[in-house]
């Protein structure tokens, strides 16, 4: 599947984007890099999915929020990730673990197999239009050789160039925020990018 993802540090910027592509996207990632208040507000047709990039998460879990099915939080910086797994699923949603171009996926052997998925970061993190990082590569085939039925996203310098490069890994998710959303033609570049996302 095809995932917009939205990195902006309002509602207002937020709900423009998500007018682009609501009701033609199954799920809509938003990328909290800041804290954010008004999620709640936020009208859409389409389900979302918050990918917390902030260390302190809590006030996200303390209600459900409209739309929401998944939330995914960096290992990095999570100091309790069995807690984080608790209080998201509290809520219904699919309660997932990001992890960083330059970090190990050893890091997760602990707890990974109580993960729903885990969404492996292909670019820096912080901004969209970051270059793709292809020493994640290899990490994604070793994890998924591992571990093949987890649930795998790609998160970060996805196109039409880089998707090809993902042939056989099984990735569940592409998540895609600069090939979209800074082009022309949002919808248009998300039709063309579903073409290419069962590798």
């Amino acid at each position: 599947m095809i995932v917009p993802t939205i990195l902006e540090n309002n509602t207002t910027e937020i709900q423009k984007k998500l007018s682009l592509i609501d009701k033609v996207a199954q799920l809509i990632q938003i990328d909290l890099i800041t804290d954010i208040d008004g999620l709640e507000n936020l009208t859409t047709e389409t389900k979302l999915q918050l990918h917390f990039m902030i260390p302190e998460v809590d006030k996200y879990l303390e209600n459900k929020i409209p739309n929401v099915v998944s939330v995914c939080t960096e290992v990095e910086t999570t100091k309790d990730m069995l807690l984080f797994l608790t209080k998201s699923r509290k809520h219904g949603y699919r309660a997932g673990v990001s992890v960083a171009p330059d970090t190990p996926s050893e890091i997760l052997t602990s707890f990974v197999r109580q993960v729903d998925y885990v969404q492996f970061m292909t670019v820096k993190v912080g901004k969209q239009g970051q270059p793709f990082e292809y020493n994640v590569l290899n990490k994604i085939k070793s994890f998924r050789a591992k571990y093949p039925n987890i649930k795998i996203h790609a998160d970060g310098g996805i196109s039409e160039k880089t998707i090809a490069l993902f042939k056989g890994m099984k990735i569940d998710h592409f998540v895609v925020g600069s090939a979209i959303f800074g082009s022309e033609n949002p919808v248009d570049s998300y039709t063309k990018l579903s073409t290419y996302e069962k590798l």
